[in-house]
Order: C-alpha cells, then sequence, then structure tokens
C-alpha cells in the first residue's frame, strides 16, 4: 500500500514537476540568448532565373543580416562568408513571383557558436519576363569644345551595331544606345579611342562586350567670304 501511495504521489506531482523543468529550460535558454551580442552586415544579393527569363525590374542590390552569438565568434566572419540568393529558376512563365531569400554560409560563418542569421527582407517580389536579344544603334555623346576655329567634320563608329540583351518589354522599345561622354576639349585633329557603352539601365546587358570604337575626323572652319 505504502508503494501504491508513493506512486500515485510521484504521478499525482508529475505536470506540476514537468511544467517546472520546461519553465527551468525556457529561463535557461532565454539567459543564454539575451547574453549574446547582435552584428549587422550588409552582403550581396544574387536572383537567380530560369533560362530565358529575367528579372522585369531593378532589384536591390545588398540585403542586411543580422546574426547573434557570442561576441567573439562575431568576429571570425567576413561578408564574403555569406551569401543571400533569391531563387526563381521553379518559374518559367511571365509573371510576378514571391521568392524567400536564402542564406548560405561558408568559411567563418558556418562556426556552430553563430545562432542565429536573419535576413531582411525576408523575401523578393520580382516580375519575370522573357530575356532576348537585339541590335541596337550606337550613338556617341560628346562633351567640351573643339579648339576654337576647328570643327568634328566627321565621325565613325565602330561597330555602329551593338548587341544588347534584357527584358522584351524594354528591348522592343529600345532603337539606340549611348556611348559614354567623348571629350571633344581643345582637340584640333584626327583621333581615335575606345569608348563604352553608357550603363544606364541596369537591366540591360552586352553580351558582345560594351566598348566601341571611335574616330573623329576634325578639320579647320571653313569661312566664306562675300
Amino acid at each position: 500500500m505504502r508503494s501504491k501511495s508513493f506512486l500515485d504521489r510521484l504521478v499525482a506531482q508529475w505536470p506540476a514537476k514537468a511544467l517546472s523543468l520546461a519553465a527551468a529550460i525556457l529561463l535557461f535558454l532565454f539567459h543564454n540568448y539575451s547574453n549574446l551580442s547582435e552584428r549587422f552586415v550588409n552582403v550581396p544579393l544574387r536572383a537567380v532565373f530560369a533560362d530565358g527569363f529575367t528579372a522585369g525590374q531593378p532589384i536591390p542590390k545588398r540585403v542586411r543580416v543580422s546574426v547573434r552569438g557570442k561576441e567573439k565568434n562575431l568576429a571570425t566572419f567576413s561578408e564574403g562568408d555569406i551569401e543571400a540568393i533569391a531563387d526563381f529558376t521553379p518559374f518559367n512563365k511571365k509573371g510576378t513571383y514571391r521568392v524567400p531569400i536564402q542564406i548560405k554560409r561558408k568559411g567563418g560563418a558556418e562556426d556552430p557558436n553563430l545562432m542565429e542569421f536573419k535576413v531582411e527582407p525576408i523575401e523578393l517580389v520580382v516580375p519575370i519576363e522573357v530575356r532576348v536579344q537585339k541590335r541596337v544603334e550606337v550613338s556617341p555623346r560628346f562633351k567640351g569644345s573643339l579648339l576654337s576655329g576647328y570643327e568634328l567634320s566627321q565621325y565613325y563608329v565602330t561597330p555602329s551595331l551593338i548587341l544588347v540583351e534584357g527584358p522584351q518589354t524594354k528591348i522592343e522599345r529600345l532603337y539606340s544606345v549611348p556611348t559614354e561622354e567623348i571629350d571633344l576639349t581643345g582637340k584640333k585633329e584626327n583621333f581615335t579611342l575606345e569608348v563604352r557603352i553608357a550603363k544606364n539601365d541596369p537591366l540591360l546587358s552586352f553580351p558582345n562586350g560594351d566598348t566601341v570604337e571611335f574616330k573623329g575626323f576634325v578639320q579647320e572652319t571653313t569661312i566664306l567670304k562675300t
């Protein structure tokens, strides 16, 4: 009877003991968590798309990541040890999609003492379009003035057409791309130089390269006397 009574008391007290144990564990975890330090880093964001598709609008270049851990461990990793990825490869139709931003750790960021990684924003919403290519005209831009009494009689751009790649809606409306500014200041002789295409739109790229050759022909200004 005594043994049974003891077991009865043990069973009867078990819920209270279980709650006490759970509370103790929670207090222990909370104490450890509250003693952790926090570090913030800005890391590059890489968005990947299915073959033949691309973003229809600019996406953030970097995201903010908070890392919690013991202070001595927070100093063991660099920004390059954390990679932020938005994976749109499952989507192969035009539309707007939402995906979580994933964090991949390497190097010092794989330290098990770094207990928590949070990224802001936690997800990315992007319209996806078909990626297309098109050859468009190269339009040179100028700044400055030739030496007084001289003029730019003619010029050649080689190649005169350049291959551009990007989202379909942008490429369909694109007919020319400008160069970076070509400085004419003080020139009085023919000149040749290599000039880059101005990258005014982050959604456009140049698969065959983004430079052209510019040849300018300078001559003295002809003044007609009457």
